[in-house]
């Protein structure tokens, strides 16, 4: 006999979202549209940071990072990409969410949506055994007739791995604080630290002085609130970009702000089926997630 559908409230854990590039194999480009280069299995030559909406932070002894994609608009919706790879891989793209509500939307005071990327591996011990970059941050976009805002939204880019002697990056933080790079241990070569705040590209890691390298920071990733009225209530702080950058693509992401009212010519074929009482001049997708990223032939 089928059992009937559960009505009891579900737990739904928005850290861990789907939609982001997963870590890189071993020294191969991140996985991802904004992948990092990969790391050298010969010489010190690390893995750098994934990026999106800033560049990766290129890996210690490294000329080469992804490149920035996708649009101020988060249309279509994706999620972050890989760091590139290290001796034991990389660190993840954040995922990617979509929330669209007939009203208010209500973000509570202590509650988050966080799509961070993930920090990258340490390196080896052996020469060519370098560290991995860390993945840039997803992106968060959230449509209602109203929103307000009090507790955090971030899309933070992950730190990149440090040398055999320190540590691991550290995963991107849900809070105005950069992911830590990997230390530095006995052959000096610290990772990048994550896109986050004001800073949206990733910090670079360091070379090696006579082994391996650190891996690149990852990039921040993007962050947008539409509203019919087209302002939200922010009750809270926020880690703020600079108003203007150098990317031709628009505003970055560590920072949720109100683009734009959204118009009957914004209107797109849903991705999702309509749930009743959504108004037709919204987005027609609720609670909708990118489907993971593929490598690209």
């Amino acid at each position: 006999m089928a059992r009937a559908p559960s009505c009891a409230p579900q737990k739904l854990d928005l850290s861990v979202g789907a939609g982001g590039a997963g870590p890189a194999a071993s020294n191969a480009v991140g996985m991802g549209s904004g992948g990092g280069a990969a790391g050298s299995a010969s010489a010190a030559v690390a893995g750098s940071g994934g990026s999106y909406c800033g560049l990766g932070g290129q890996g210690g002894g490294q000329t080469a990072a992804g490149m920035a994609y996708g649009t101020a608009a988060i249309r279509p919706l994706v999620g972050g990409s890989a760091g590139g790879g290290g001796a034991e891989g990389s660190g993840a793209g954040g995922g990617a969410i979509q929330i669209t509500a007939a009203g208010t939307l209500t973000l509570m005071t202590g509650s988050s949506i966080t799509v961070g990327g993930q920090g990258g591996p340490i390196s080896g011990l052996a020469t060519g055994q370098n560290a991995g970059g860390g993945g840039s941050g997803g992106s968060i976009l959230l449509e209602a007739t109203g929103a307000t805002v009090a507790g955090t939204l971030a899309a933070n880019g992950g730190g990149g791995g440090g040398d055999y002697s320190g540590n691991g990056g550290a995963d991107a933080t849900p809070n105005a604080t950069p992911a830590a790079g990997g230390a530095a241990g006995t052959d000096g070569a610290a990772g990048g630290a994550g896109g986050a705040a004001g800073t949206i590209n990733g910090s670079p890691g360091l070379t090696g002085a006579s082994v391996n390298s650190g891996g690149g920071g990852g990039a921040a990733g993007r962050i947008r609130i539409n509203s019919m009225s087209g302002a939200a209530t922010k009750a809270a702080s926020f880690p703020r970009p600079p108003r203007r950058h150098a990317s031709p693509r628009g505003h970055c992401g560590p920072q949720p702000t109100v683009r734009e009212r959204v118009r009957d010519s914004e209107k797109r074929r849903p991705m999702c089926p309509r749930a009743p009482g959504i108004p037709a001049r919204l987005e027609s997708r609720i609670a909708c997630v990118a489907a993971p990223r593929q490598p690209s032939a």
